[in-house]
């Protein structure tokens, strides 16, 4: 059963540091890679239990009239910040996808990986949280400063 955590208990977000890891984060990196159609952003979340893979996930561009694996060309978040916006996405995040995947009772005390972007929108990191997600691991932290330079 889902249990909602205070504030207080926000899943930690950090740059991966334990050796090993980068095999998990390789997973989410093919995912990007093989799975994802978003136009603007790939993205991929692998959840890990104990040293085992129990979710996987990759965000899906769905605008009207489009299935999964269809080329998406135009996106109306193209030119809108990361971060603002949503309520423009038909899509769903890698995250939620990964979390799905999972089932809620394997979410408890893993951990999330996740590739493409460098950290999880708000609505994803509450849904972690809520899931029992310990922690989200992204790969590269300084990603952030890098994207904002490009939009310049």
């Amino acid at each position: 059963m889902l249990s909602a955590k205070t504030p207080a208990q926000k899943t930690k977000v950090c740059k991966v540091t334990a050796h090993g890891e980068d095999y998990y984060f390789n997973l989410a990196k093919k995912l990007t890679q093989t799975e994802s159609n978003c136009a603007k952003i790939q993205t991929g979340a692998v959840i890990v239990k104990n040293g085992k893979v129990v979710g996987e996930g990759f965000n899906l561009c769905s605008p009207v009239g489009f299935k999964h694996g269809e080329t998406v060309e135009k996106c109306l978040r193209m030119e809108v910040p990361s971060g603002q916006g949503y309520e423009l996405c038909k899509g769903v995040h890698a995250e939620v996808v990964a979390i799905v995947d999972a089932g809620a009772q394997n979410c408890k005390d893993a951990i999330m990986y996740l590739c493409g972007h460098y950290y999880p929108c708000w609505h994803c990191e509450s849904l972690a949280r809520i899931s029992g997600i310990k922690e989200i691991k992204v790969q590269d932290v300084s990603a952030k400063r890098f994207y904002e330079q490009k939009k310049r």
